[in-house]
């Protein structure tokens, strides 16, 4: 089953504004208390992790944008540094020379291919889920609700989770991007030949000055 987002757990609305949100959590974390009649701890962790969460600007900003994906114990940050660390890694490890080539360059145009196909499996998965919505309008029983319409909300329901979730992967592409933007490479060009004698691009530029043909 599909647990219940932070707002649903406090029992809130999505606008809710501080104080609201800290009478929703002492009147959940007094029910729901280990010690209290009916409460668990499975149940009163998940009120003490919603309120967490919805209590801290930033990390609300990020719930609501990424949803459950946003909430590693590693920032954004530290995640953009792996993702260009590994990409630097991978540019490296493939390069014959790293001297004669970019792979701060090519580094960086990896995660550009990764973030181009991310955002385009968001758009086929939004699409998905627009048709599980259409769908679910369209279906209706006589004298009551109906199991097929809960469960095409449910795929779509499944399909904004995972959404979310990949717009927080772009996220984190854009600011590995933005990382590698701080930084810059100095590669050589590859050596050239005159006359059997290797010369620098500087010299053979001089050299052509002075050539005629």
């Amino acid at each position: 089953m599909k647990a219940a987002d932070h707002y649903t757990t406090l029992g809130v609305p999505r606008d809710a504004d501080g104080p609201t949100l800290k009478r929703a959590y002492r009147r959940k974390a007094r029910v729901t208390h280990p010690d209290a009649p009916g409460g668990g701890k499975e149940s009163f962790q998940r009120v003490e992790r919603a309120y967490r969460v919805l209590k801290d600007p930033s990390r609300r900003e990020a719930y609501d944008r990424f949803g459950e994906a946003s909430e590693g114990t590693r920032s954004v940050a530290q995640q953009a540094e792996d993702e260009l660390v590994a990409a630097l890694v991978a540019s490296v490890d493939a390069c014959p020379d790293v001297a004669a080539h970019d792979v701060l360059s090519h580094a960086a145009q990896l995660l550009l291919d990764k973030r181009g196909k991310s955002q385009k499996a968001i758009r086929n998965a939004e699409a998905q889920v627009a048709k599980f919505r259409a769908a679910a309008g369209r279906l209706s029983r006589m004298g009551g609700e109906s199991p097929l319409c809960a469960a095409l909300e449910a795929k779509a329901e499944e399909g904004e989770a995972w959404v979310k979730g990949a717009r927080f992967d772009v996220a984190k592409l854009d600011a590995a991007l933005a990382l590698a933007a701080e930084h810059s490479y100095r590669s050589e060009p590859p050596p050239c030949f005159y006359d059997g004698v290797s010369l620098d691009m500087a010299a053979l530029t001089e050299m052509m000055g002075r050539t005629t043909w």
